[in-house]
C-alpha cells in the first residue's frame, strides 16, 4: 500500500456503500485490509478493526484522514507517478 490517504477514501467509500444496503457491522474479511493500512501510517493511531459497527470505523477513519491530511508528509515516501513524466 503505497498511498494511506487514498486508502483510507477508499475504505469510507466502501463504508457508505455498506450503510446504503443496510449492513451495520464492518465485515470480518476486512480486518486483514486494515491492518495493512495501520502498518503503513506515519505516526502511531488507535486500532482499526472489522465487526465493529460502520459508523464507528468511518469515525475512526476520518480522524486518521484529518491526521493525514494535516501532516507533511515527505513527498519522496510518496512519489507521485506524475511527478516523473
Amino acid at each position: 500500500m503505497e498511498r494511506p490517504i487514498e486508502e483510507v477514501d477508499r475504505i469510507i467509500a466502501e463504508c457508505e456503500e455498506l450503510l446504503l444496503v443496510g449492513r451495520k457491522r464492518v465485515p470480518l474479511c476486512m480486518e486483514e485490509r486494515l491492518r495493512r493500512l495501520q502498518s503503513t501510517l506515519p505516526f502511531c493511531a488507535p486500532e482499526l478493526h472489522a465487526g465493529v459497527t460502520i459508523v464507528h470505523l468511518m469515525d475512526q477513519l476520518f480522524d486518521l484522514q484529518a491526521g493525514l491530511l494535516g501532516r507533511r508528509i515527505d513527498r519522496a515516501a510518496y512519489p507521485d507517478p506524475d511527478d516523473f513524466d
